[in-house]
């Protein structure tokens, strides 16, 4: 049976924060706090309730606005493209010539050179599967097993939180 490493692979990682792009919402909801009242913010974002968790405080102290430019500008270019939307869906078998069901799905990782993707078969004698994999991750990413298929996709998800950390001299 396979089980998955303990530490989780860098290649894991690096998907995921490519995958990750909330932090755009948060940073220019931030920026515009400072130069927007809250009826104009609430015309752009769902209005929150108020005793839900707070993760971005108004910024509206003094300096607070270069500070956020600073952060901008600090980011590598890699996390500052622009986000999209995502997609999967699946056929079921009554509808395809083959009476055999399909999926699709959109990783949504960018064309890059080298590819991050190679396609590869495993075959065990307790397993097999064929797909997409990435080097260093010791399973098929994206793929089926003759049985059942997989693949993933962003949900574009609330998934980071953007704060001003100030240190006590």
């Amino acid at each position: 049976m396979f089980r998955f490493p303990r530490r989780v692979p860098s290649t894991a990682k690096l998907m995921a924060m490519r995958l990750s792009g909330n932090w755009r919402d948060e940073l220019l909801r931030a920026r515009l706090s400072a130069r927007l009242s809250e009826a104009q913010l609430s015309t752009l974002w769902p209005s929150y309730p108020d005793d839900g968790p707070i993760t971005v405080a108004r910024a509206d102290e003094p300096g607070t606005d270069a500070l956020l430019e600073r952060l901008a500008a600090a980011l590598p270019d890699v996390v500052k493209a622009p986000g999209g939307m995502s997609n999967a869906w699946a056929v079921t078998g009554a509808r395809t010539p083959s009476g055999r069901p399909l999926l699709a799905n959109d990783p949504h990782l960018g064309l890059d050179t080298p590819i991050l993707w190679y396609l590869a078969r495993i075959h065990t004698p307790q397993w097999q599967g064929a797909g997409a994999t990435v080097p260093g991750v010791p399973l098929v990413v994206l793929g089926h097993n003759g049985r059942i298929a997989w693949g993933i996709t962003s949900t574009h998800s609330d998934q980071q939180d953007l704060f001003i950390e100030r240190l006590d001299p």
